[in-house]
């Protein structure tokens, strides 16, 4: 699939690669000059491929409270969350962020939670007053990412959302069509997501202009040092949340949720039995996805993503391990490309939930 302004990357001298099932832009020729810029500036990114799924009728919240894995019923318009989705044995569905606006809800989620997230949930909207739509093939995404995005994101659209929480969110008019401003940090920097009917997402890319455009190299290496997993990257349906360390997509207070019995029973036993773990790896090449991690000559582990992080200067990465190599400062060694290579488990800042 391609995004309804793909002719604007190409046009742009994007690099494109394959992206859960898109072509999406990599990066325009320098992802080096992205990172950086992410990382002390700003960027736009298009994330058109993203699922989006609204809710509608009175029961909305109170059918998210039942089967999401955080509170979201008490959250007022204009407020969010972060939330996961699980099968009755505690694996994920899907993740996403919870945007409550005044007559709906938001989800939005990774492209790859489009085949699994809307059927699960259509399955257990039973009895209740809500409707669920797919709109993703409705509504484009522009990000701006980076420290100065708020700024950015004021200076183009004028009455700019200043949000001072994580996950706010707020519904405007702009350019004559409805948008949706909504914070996220699931991209290592502060991230602000503006969605747009697809009509409009053309101009809303134009009047960002000044602001350098970054392909999705630059924000992947960003992600993997702030420890943030990715669903289709990190997650998949044979993973548990507390597995990859999603304590703030979960609530131990709010009583019953699909999936919840588990986790509870996770929670009291105090461990679990791998954990996503970052990793610092020798020399200048990423391994790849699934390469054996090893431990005093046993396999403890695989790899799940990797990048170069100019910042740091090394490789970093991402991966699970079993329990008992997961320490920080644990020695390991990498099974990638023929060769063996070491690394080091390092300290995982979203692994706190904060």
């Amino acid at each position: 699939m391609k995004s309804p302004i793909h002719e604007k990357h190409v046009k742009r001298g994007a690099v494109m690669n394959a992206w859960d099932g898109w072509e999406l832009p990599a990066h325009y020729g320098d992802p080096r000059a992205e990172y950086w810029a992410a990382r002390d500036g700003v960027v736009r990114m298009d994330r058109s491929h993203r699922t989006q799924l609204r809710l509608v009728g009175e029961d909305r919240l109170k059918f998210l409270q039942n089967i999401l894995s955080n509170e979201v019923a008490s959250l007022p318009p204009g407020r969010g969350a972060y939330a996961a989705l699980l099968t009755a044995t505690g694996k994920m569905v899907a993740d996403f962020r919870v945007a409550v606006l005044s007559e709906s809800v938001l989800l939005d989620a990774e492209a790859r939670c489009r085949e699994s997230g809307f059927p699960h949930l259509d399955m257990f909207n039973l009895g209740y007053d809500c409707e669920i739509t797919d709109e993703t093939d409705d509504f484009g995404m522009v990000t701006l990412a980076g420290p100065k995005s708020r700024e950015a994101v004021r200076e183009v659209l004028g009455a700019a959302p200043d949000f001072d929480r994580r996950y706010e969110c707020m519904a405007f008019d702009w350019g004559g069509a409805g948008m949706i401003a909504a914070a996220t940090d699931r991209l290592g920097p502060p991230a602000i997501d503006l969605i747009v009917p697809t009509g409009n997402l053309s101009p809303l890319w134009d009047a960002f202009e000044a602001v350098p455009a970054s392909g999705f190299s630059a924000l992947e290496a960003l992600r993997i040092e702030a420890g943030a997993p990715r669903f289709g990257a990190d997650m998949d349906e044979t993973v548990n949340p507390m597995e990859a360390g999603l304590l703030n997509a979960l609530d131990f207070d709010k009583g019953c949720y699909i999936g919840q019995e588990v986790v509870a029973k996770i929670e009291s036993l105090g461990h679990v039995n791998r954990r996503l773990v970052a990793l610092h790896i020798e020399g200048d090449t990423p391994p790849e996805a699934g390469a054996a991690i090893f431990a005093d000559g046993k396999k403890v582990g695989q790899v799940t993503s990797a990048a170069c992080s100019p910042a740091l200067e090394e490789v970093v990465a991402l991966g699970y391990v079993h329990r008992k190599a997961s320490s920080t400062g644990q020695a390991l060694a990498i099974d990638s490309r023929e060769s063996r290579i070491a690394a080091v488990v390092g300290e995982r800042p979203s692994a706190s939930g904060d």
